[in-house]
């Protein structure tokens, strides 16, 4: 099946959206006592510890929350593919 112009765009832009997520993922700080919050959007490359009130807090990536993105994004374009077949 070869895709029409709109299907290609379609596919370009999610693909483009899916990029730009991938590279300003969601975080998760993660603290001492196994407590753990949401702790926004940040470019990929900036990995680090702070230290706020005694406690040492990790940042790590929040996958649950990035794959539910990738799944939104792919059926959003899926549908929009099958609407401009």
């Amino acid at each position: 099946m070869n895709p029409n112009k709109t299907q290609k765009k379609i596919i370009w832009f999610a693909i483009i959206i899916m990029a730009i997520m991938m590279l300003f993922p969601p975080w998760v700080r993660v603290y001492d006592r196994g407590l753990s919050s949401f702790a926004g959007y940040s470019i990929i490359f900036t990995l680090r510890n702070i230290s706020s009130s005694g406690d040492v807090a990790l940042f790590n990536l929040d996958f649950k929350r990035l794959l539910i993105q990738f799944f939104c994004v792919i059926t959003i374009a899926g549908s929009l593919l099958y609407i401009y077949k």
